[in-house]
């Protein structure tokens, strides 16, 4: 049975936006009149804390729970609205709360970033390269106007380096993908934050289809090459230096180094060509504008990839939560991803039979990292995984 964490635990998730030694104060009674303090709502509950709600701006909050996480998590978007609408939502019993100074900490980093938000919630993230969570900046009608990402020691640099991808794609634009703005950087007392501009905060509609248009634009934004052997890549010695890293850090990765190395044996010598990808575009990571497709967390992004990644990880991830991760699951991706390769990238069929294999080795380095980054987390990977690796490698043999 899984036991709510203490104050002392919410406290230690807490220190990641209130270092020490601000005092942070967790109670399940309002704060008290005159107290100099900030007070937040830990929301849904205490034992699975996903949102701290400003106490003073509970409605422009729930505005943003409803618009923003209304379509994955309706019944929670409804039952805060319903609270609100009562009057109930600061006076519900059980509803742990925070205590904070409002001068102090990342929130007030976000504050000096976005003069003009009238509220800021704090979505809290399990720990994974240096960053665990995400501040939400809002104008008084609960509408997004502001995200900014923070980060920590060793995931300063990958944050900064989204920076710079962000300020590169506003110089040298990518027809008809539109990022974010950035706003505002600024490191104080080992915390990085990054604030971006919010865009439209809608999926796309499912019937518009894959944006096979817009990805082929960011695959080529660093122009056309000829094609190279594959094992000649600098994606080969990429993964290679990352999965030997990772294999010395956790056994987790070992499996990933063998793997390469046989697909490198069988097929190092299929021509490819280098592509730029995303790295993790998603339906949930964009949105459309007319033709223009609206696209943020640019965090994973890559260049010197092989063509065709984004399109196979936006296919895996819709048939993941669609259908599941069973074997099933697995061999639909497998003929779509064939067919769009082919079909829509031009592919011959080993060359489409590399790229699906690479791509597979790459998400899952990604995968052990955040491991690595977070051991409290599951530990083997449901779907797209060593089983369909290997697989796969066995066919391709």
């Amino acid at each position: 049975m899984n036991r709510a964490p203490t104050r002392e635990e919410l406290t230690s998730r807490l220190r990641t936006v209130w270092p020490a030694p601000i005092p942070i104060g967790v109670s399940r009674l309002p704060r008290r009149p005159g107290a100099r303090t900030e007070e937040y709502l830990v929301l849904p509950t205490m034992s699975r804390p996903v949102f701290l709600i400003p106490a003073d701006r509970t409605g422009a909050a729930v505005a943003l729970v409803r618009s923003d996480d209304g379509q994955r998590a309706p019944a929670l978007a409804r039952a805060l609205e319903a609270a609100h609408r009562r009057g109930l939502l600061r006076r519900m019993p059980g509803v742990a709360r925070v205590a904070v100074p409002g001068t102090e900490g990342l929130v007030a980093i976000v504050r000096r970033l976005v003069p003009e938000a009238d509220a800021v919630v704090v979505r809290l993230g399990r720990r994974r390269h240096g960053r665990a969570v995400v501040l939400q900046a809002l104008d008084a009608e609960g509408r997004s106007i502001a995200f900014a990402k923070c980060a920590r020691g060793s995931g300063i640099d990958g944050l900064a380096a989204e920076r710079d991808r962000l300020h590169e794609l506003a110089d040298r634009p990518v027809p008809g993908i539109t990022p974010p703005p950035v706003l505002g950087w600024a490191v104080e007392d080992d915390a990085a934050v990054l604030c971006i501009g919010a865009l439209a905060r809608s999926t796309a509609p499912a019937s518009e289809g894959v944006p096979v248009a817009a990805m082929h634009a960011l695959a080529t934004r660093r122009g056309t090459n000829p094609p190279t052997p594959f094992a000649e890549t600098p994606l080969v010695r990429r993964l290679a230096d990352q999965a030997a890293a990772l294999a010395e850090l956790t056994p987790d990765a070992r499996w990933i180094v063998e793997e390469l190395r046989r697909l490198v044996a069988t097929r190092g010598t299929e021509p490819v060509a280098k592509a730029s990808w995303h790295g993790d575009w998603v339906p949930w990571n964009m949105a459309r504008d007319g033709v223009d497709i609206l696209l943020w967390d640019w965090e994973h992004y890559e260049d010197d990839v092989l063509p065709g990644f984004d399109h196979l990880h936006y296919l895996a991830q819709t048939r993941r939560l669609r259908d599941g991760t069973d074997a099933a699951a697995e061999n639909a991706w497998l003929a779509d991803a064939r067919r769009v390769l082919e079909s829509d990238w031009d592919l011959t069929r080993e060359q489409a039979e590399v790229t699906i294999a690479a791509y597979l080795v790459a998400v899952n380095v990604r995968f052990v990292a955040d491991r690595v980054d977070d051991p409290a987390g599951p530990t083997d990977r449901q779907g797209w995984a060593r089983p369909l690796v290997e697989r796969l490698a066995g066919a391709l043999s």
